[in-house]
């Protein structure tokens, strides 16, 4: 885990991770307020949770993408995937290290928007607030398959690319998965098209994974069968993503 522990320590040195999770807070304390809350004081809660889970999904798909580019190419640009080739560590276990490493900042941004969303914006209602806590779990663990898949898309393109359009690419994939899917169905529904309904079939759904609307209007959790559906669809989506990335994943310098 030599790869994991030098890149998690490079992260951490950087501490701008720290920034992310003060924005986070300060975005939970502040935004709320912007509300007309003094007509419905019940407009507090939702628009925290909203901010904060919103606030996440920004820095993971510019921050966490950015940093798992960045750390891609250098294995490549520095020499570090030949070293460590030569340590014995497979190209395989080089993306997969580099991935963890960075998916330590996004479990870390999840858990926070976690802890506040639950902590600080649950219901007064214990029925409620139970089904708050279930759904905000769902949320967590529904957008880490989501960031994991787009990370691992970031990593291995950027050893063969070159960490900005890697970056890019990833950063586009995730934001036609969460949106551009949706404003593609939106165009399905007055005419139907065949390519359209193609592309929206196919494309990767991302969307499935923001949770944000039911937090927004008090929806409650998912049941189990549709949390676990989206669950496995989304974790198909990992498990393709990491078998892309694997075949462009090329650390070294030079072949051995």
């Amino acid at each position: 885990m030599d790869i994991f522990r030098l890149f998690l320590a490079t992260i951490i040195q950087r501490k701008v991770w720290v920034v992310w999770l003060v924005l986070i807070a300060v975005g939970a304390a502040v935004v709320p307020l912007m509300t007309p809350y003094e007509q419905d004081v019940t407009l507090i809660e939702p628009e925290r949770a909203r901010t904060v889970w919103m606030l996440f999904w920004i820095a993971s798909l510019t921050w966490v993408l950015f940093q798992g580019a960045n750390l891609g190419a250098s294995l490549r640009l520095h020499g570090l995937g030949d070293y460590f080739a030569s340590q014995g560590v497979t190209p395989v276990r080089q993306m997969l290290q580099s991935w963890l490493s960075v998916m330590v900042f996004s479990i870390l941004l999840g858990v926070a928007a976690t802890a506040i969303s639950v902590f600080w914006a649950s219901p007064s209602d214990p029925a409620e607030a139970k089904l708050w806590f279930y759904l905000n779990l769902q949320f967590f663990s529904l957008s880490q398959l989501t960031i994991g898949a787009l990370l691992m898309i970031s990593i291995g393109f950027a050893t063969r690319i070159g960490s900005a359009p890697s970056f890019l690419i990833a950063l586009a994939s995730g934001l036609y998965g969460l949106y551009g899917v949706g404003y593609l169905k939106q165009f399905t529904l007055n005419k139907s098209n065949a390519l359209l309904d193609t592309l929206w079939t196919i494309g990767p759904h991302l969307h499935l994974s923001n949770l944000s609307n039911r937090l927004m209007y008090k929806l409650g959790a998912l049941n189990f069968t549709d949390f676990a559906t989206i669950a496995c669809y989304l974790g198909g989506i990992l498990l393709v993503s990491f078998a892309v990335s694997s075949v462009a994943f090329t650390p070294r310098l030079r072949n051995a």
